[in-house]
């Protein structure tokens, strides 16, 4: 209302308009804004701030590319606007363009060397380089310019989770969790290194208090039932499953799990739908055909789990398993055929044309198969 009495007042009163819009970005009135800082432009082709504001609101609505054409020409103005600089390397982190972001980070901070915000972004597009060491140095830089920046210790701990330095990852979380309780990220994260420690009851708890903050958090109802899975509690495991599966219909590796989980309880019907829901959300998920083809097995569907394995091999041609289990399906059938034989001589004559059959088909590729001879 202020802004737009001051207006009315003037009607190129610059920093009304820019007033305005950053007001309305943070409502998250994106468009809004926009008109905002396109009126001031228009009234003041080199104000900075409305180019950086726009781009920010371009950003926001996910239009980097578009974004970035702001920040330079705020650049272009003003060759030490450390903003424009900062927020460009977002833009191009997002788009997955992790060193030229870098650069952008860099520039902020040799104009401005205590940027916590460069040094943690610069940090995640190291991260994302898979240069954990190096992600780890900005992360510590940042924390020693701002002890309280809890980005910065839950990053350094992703960081040194994919290190494999889950105890010094746990530290990392436990100061980020110490900072802000709620945070829902850092507990996720925590209860991940702890899983990876087999510390699964632990891992529990950490999980428990992500989805006390977060009920809808997709992340922590499958990691507890990962962790409920291997402690062999399957049925609670399944529970947990399905509620991700509820928030995120298209979570394949819950159905997958769930799978898995309903196999153990010998539920092999149920095991094979989940099964087929994850293959539905991807075509080549190797492992969910090889597992199927295990549960077809089992409820001695035998043809139909050569099926399975024969995907399997198709899709990665040195899964061993899928071969081994797949030669190992004649041999089941050979033994079943010979004690029918053995013991129920009324259909003796049948079982021997069945397995006059079965020998003919576990030696057809040998038969077929032209073989030189030595002179």
């Amino acid at each position: 209302m202020c802004y737009d009495q001051a207006i009315s007042i003037d009607p190129n009163n610059v920093d009304a308009y820019n007033g305005k819009g950053n007001s309305l970005r943070k409502l998250k009135q994106y468009e809004q804004a926009i008109i905002c800082y396109e009126q001031v432009i228009s009234i003041d082709p080199k104000y900075v701030d409305a180019y950086n504001g726009k781009g920010l609101s371009l950003q926001k609505l996910k239009q980097y590319e578009q974004a970035m054409i702001f920040y330079d020409k705020a650049i272009s103005i003003n060759h030490n606007y450390v903003l424009a600089y900062y927020n460009k390397g977002n833009c191009l982190q997002n788009l997955k363009q992790y060193e030229q972001a870098i650069i952008c980070y860099d520039k902020a901070i040799q104009l401005d060397q205590n940027h916590v915000d460069a040094y943690n972004g610069k940090g995640n597009s190291l991260h994302n380089l898979k240069q954990y060491g190096q992600a780890i140095i900005c992360y510590d830089q940042a924390i020693s310019i701002d002890p309280n920046y809890v980005d910065a210790f839950n990053n350094k701990g992703n960081s040194l989770y994919n290190l494999k330095q889950y105890e010094q990852a746990i530290i990392c979380y436990d100061h980020a969790i110490i900072i802000e309780p709620n945070y829902v990220d850092a507990q996720n994260n925590k209860g991940l290194s702890l899983y990876n420690l087999k510390q699964y009851e632990k891992a529990i708890i950490c999980y428990d208090k992500a989805i006390k903050f977060d009920h809808n958090n997709v992340i922590a109802y499958f990691n507890k039932g990962i962790c409920l899975q291997n402690l062999k509690q399957y049925e609670q495991a399944i529970f947990y499953y399905d509620k991700a599966i509820s928030l995120d219909q298209n979570h394949a590796i819950a159905y997958f799990n769930k799978g898995l989980s309903l196999n153990d309880l010998k539920q092999y019907e149920q095991a094979i739908i989940c099964f087929d829901k994850a293959i539905t959300f991807d075509h080549n998920h190797v492992i969910a055909f090889y597992n199927k083809g295990n549960t077809l097995y089992n409820l001695k569907k035998y043809e139909q789990a050569i099926i399975c394995y024969d995907k399997v091999i198709s899709i990665d041609p040195n899964y061993f398993n899928a071969y081994f289990n797949k030669g190992f399906i004649p041999i089941i059938q050979f033994k079943v055929i010979v004690y029918t034989i053995q013991n129920n001589m009324n259909n003796q004559q049948s079982a021997m044309i069945k397995l006059f059959q079965l020998i003919q088909k576990m030696l057809m590729p040998f038969i077929t198969k032209q073989i030189p001879y030595n002179y």
